[in-house]
């Protein structure tokens, strides 16, 4: 079977969509499927990559409180449906697919007969765009001939704008990556208390909440506690605590980390911390955590 994934979030841009599509077609393709990734350019100079089609450039949008990536460029419905033509799936999957721009514009788009499935990842209280443009965006709904969310936090959200049949099915993770027994980073098994952060330094990932903690944290441990945050984000600077008392306590920040690496971050931390403030539908983080066989604190939300 032919299956054309069209995502806006994908390598080299880290996060929890970009895995999902990234392993969703691994699996896909280990199981006899011909799989395209349909993507946008993170800037210039990137390689020719063996399944990925590559058309206009990411920019960057602030949403549901964090920067979400959106594709510019001149003819995008046109690039696509010459895709289509092209390539003539049986099944088109995409991601996000009432966010502008290329997965609404696949919507809108001579898809050549292929049905058309729409994976829903947000989930939050409200959204004003849903709410203003919703005869618009309920057309473009319509034309999904199937629904999934990766939550029963998204379909809740989805659903109460957008009314039907959702299938939930949960994201995974490769647990050939994840799992207990991994190196951890030399260096970093000390005798100091690692409590590890992973992800964009989005305002909603709640890391104030963590530093203002971490003099509380330190009071009550015998030892030095570390925090280390693995991961990037346009707020860094409005993020990263100015100066304030740590209580001795001391920050690492490491930045983005090869795929590869990531496994032994989660297997030097002896806590892992996910202290997000809302807007959360499935937390990869978590699962991999969990797999490393790290123990967690996260925030009681939906």
């Amino acid at each position: 079977m032919k299956i054309g994934i069209v995502t806006q979030s994908y390598y080299p841009k880290p996060g929890g969509v970009t895995e999902v599509v990234h392993h969703t077609a691994a699996e896909l393709r280990r199981s006899g499927h011909d799989v395209t990734i349909i993507t946008t350019r993170y800037g210039p100079g990137r390689r020719k990559e063996p399944g990925v089609i590559r058309i206009g450039r990411n920019v960057l949008f602030p949403a549901n409180g964090a920067w979400t990536n959106v594709t510019a460029g001149w003819r995008l419905r046109h690039q696509l449906e010459e895709i289509f033509r092209r390539e003539r799936f049986d099944i088109i999957q995409t991601h996000c697919p009432l966010v502008p721009t290329l997965p609404a514009l696949t919507l809108l788009a001579d898809r050549q007969g292929a049905r058309l499935v729409g994976t829903f990842h947000a989930a939050a209280e409200s959204n004003f765009l849903y709410a203003l443009l919703r005869p618009l965006v309920e057309w473009g709904a319509a034309n999904l001939d199937h629904r999934i969310a990766v939550s029963e936090p998204c379909r809740d959200f989805n659903a109460k704008y957008f009314p039907g049949d959702y299938e939930i099915i949960p994201n995974g993770i490769d647990t050939d990556r994840f799992h207990p027994g991994i190196p951890p980073i030399e260096g970093l098994r000390d005798g100091k208390l690692n409590i590890l952060f992973v992800g964009r330094m989005d305002r909603r990932k709640g890391l104030p909440h963590l530093f203002r903690a971490l003099p509380l944290i330190q009071r009550h441990i015998p030892r030095l506690v570390r925090l280390i945050l693995v991961g990037e984000g346009n707020m860094r600077r409005r993020v990263m605590p100015r100066p304030i008392s740590l209580g001795g306590a001391e920050i690492t920040a490491v930045g983005r980390v090869d795929a590869g690496l990531l496994p032994r971050y989660y297997a030097s931390a002896d806590i892992f911390c996910a202290p997000a403030t809302g807007r959360e539908s499935f937390g990869i983080v978590l699962l991999e955590a969990m797999a490393t066989g790290v123990p967690i604190v996260a925030s009681d939300i939906p």
